[in-house]
């Protein structure tokens, strides 16, 4: 299937992230952002498995923020 970006959002310092809205083959619309990791992990309400399934992000956002944590005290953010 095909993908196509419908819109950019140009990456905004005091929303400290940027992204785009793609248009999957299927007719979903997907937003991917990129910026600050503890910014943009409020911002989501899913993710997406190792399978491709969208999964609530609730119940691993304790997981996410450690990850993220872990990864800024070994300066890989």
């Amino acid at each position: 299937s095909e993908s196509a970006i419908i819109h950019a959002f140009p990456f905004n310092s005091e929303k400290k992230r940027g992204g785009v809205a793609v248009l999957r083959g299927d007719s979903e619309v997907f937003i991917h952002w990129k910026g600050a990791a503890e910014i943009v992990l409020a911002c989501c309400t899913q993710f997406m498995d190792s399978n491709g399934t969208l999964q609530p992000i609730d119940n691993q956002q304790e997981f996410f923020r450690l990850a993220i944590d872990s990864m800024a005290k070994n300066s890989l953010r």
